[in-house]
């Protein structure tokens, strides 16, 4: 069997080489050996996306269709054409198309693609988008789309087999979805984990958040927590790992709310790191993973199976699946409540049988979602779906 993959992201062809973003290569690779095939219909990488595609494919039946540069949705919409022409041909050689969404080029899967489609799931496209550092007007357009495209989304959820990673998305979608399967995403092989009995033994305190950096996960937040607890005698500090649109000026947030208590140099962003071996070393010398996300539309970060896999201790906040997923093995706080997370940390912080009992939980939890049987577990699913129902 054939299976076409596509998704909003970047990848390039150097050589005989394929080389992607590693969250999402991992993935592919523990897919590939299921099929035939594997054709990856992705977008070209701007210069800048260029330094984050840092994985090489490892699986030799796998092979890149590009499509235009990732740029703008109305762009990537104006150069329809070529993106109808690839998936018409596409349509004649494949069986099945495997589409991770939320992404803008669903639509014309829709309309031009005449085999089964299935649906993983991710992201509601309609959700937090009041946090969007946008123009009013600019951020109405893209509500408007939002909300066009849901629809669009919806009516493909309700013919297909439809996959999606969080709690969240299965309860808002089960009444009217029939064929839906709950399917963790993760980037942990079963080499990946990293054993120890407890964390916090050292007088200096690392805490580590590993992430997209934006403020609706909350990290203000932490950094006010941090400070209050510090001034209780904690050595504290914090590292922030993963991407960030500088445009947005957050960095400058961050600096200023660090300065206002006093920790100027105790907050560090050390840079993306690509995941895999690089961004595990974080997590094996940190003490305390944080996250404080504030959305609904947070799903569950993957983040939180590296941390488990790590023999990391957890705070968290109550959003979306993390409270179902966690299953004891994180500390959660309401979202938005600095005090309340100040509270939770301190648990960490003192409570060595509870550190150990967190350890314990996410190290048995992480195993049961490596990419080893999160694969097999997709790969089966997908088998179930007959090519010639249209």
């Amino acid at each position: 069997m054939k299976l076409v993959f596509h998704y909003h992201i970047a990848a390039k062809q150097v050589e005989n080489k394929i080389l992607i973003p590693a969250f999402l290569g991992l993935f592919i690779d523990s897919i590939a050996p299921y099929f035939e095939e594997l054709i990856c219909l992705l977008h070209e990488p701007t210069q800048r996306q260029l330094e984050m595609i840092d994985y090489e494919l490892k699986s030799q039946n796998i092979r890149l269709e590009s499509l235009c540069t990732y740029t703008s949705i109305p762009k990537r919409y104006l150069k329809s054409q070529s993106t109808i022409s690839r998936i018409k041909q596409l349509n004649k050689e494949a069986d099945l198309v495997l589409i991770r969404a939320s992404t803008p080029l669903l639509p014309f899967f829709k309309r031009f693609w005449k085999k089964p489609i299935i649906l993983m799931l991710v992201s509601d496209a309609t959700l937090g988008l009041e946090n969007l550092p946008q123009p009013k007007w600019r951020k109405k357009m893209i509500m408007i789309w939002a909300n066009w495209y849901a629809n669009k989304e919806l009516e493909v959820a309700k013919k297909s087999l439809t996959i999606v990673n969080s709690q969240f998305l299965y309860d808002s979608l089960k009444k009217e979805v029939k064929n839906m399967h709950l399917l963790r995403t993760t980037t942990l092989s079963k080499d990946d984990f990293f054993i120890r009995e407890d964390t916090c033994q050292e007088n200096q305190i690392r805490l580590l958040y590993a992430g997209r950096i934006t403020k609706t996960k909350g990290i203000l937040d932490v950094i006010e927590a941090m400070a209050h607890l510090r001034e209780e005698g904690f050595n504290l500090h914090l590292d922030l790992v993963g991407m960030i649109d500088e445009k947005t000026g957050f960095l400058d947030e961050i600096k200023a709310k660090c300065d206002a208590f006093q920790m100027a140099g105790l907050v560090k962003y050390i840079g993306y790191r690509t995941a895999g071996e690089q961004l595990l070393k974080e997590y094996r010398t940190a003490d305390v993973f944080v996250i404080a996300s504030q959305a609904s539309s947070e799903g569950f970060p993957r983040t939180l199976w590296e941390a488990m896999a790590s023999s990391l201790p957890i705070v968290a906040t109550s959003v979306s699946s993390i409270p179902a997923f966690t299953k004891g093995c994180a500390e959660l706080a309401e979202p938005k409540n600095v005090k309340d997370y100040i509270n939770k940390l301190r648990i960490v912080l003192t409570n060595e049988q509870r550190r150990k009992e967190m350890i314990s939980l996410g190290l048995k939890l992480a195993e049961e979602n490596t990419l080893e049987k999160q694969g097999k577990r997709l790969a089966e699913l997908t088998k179930q779906v007959d090519p010639k129902q249209i």
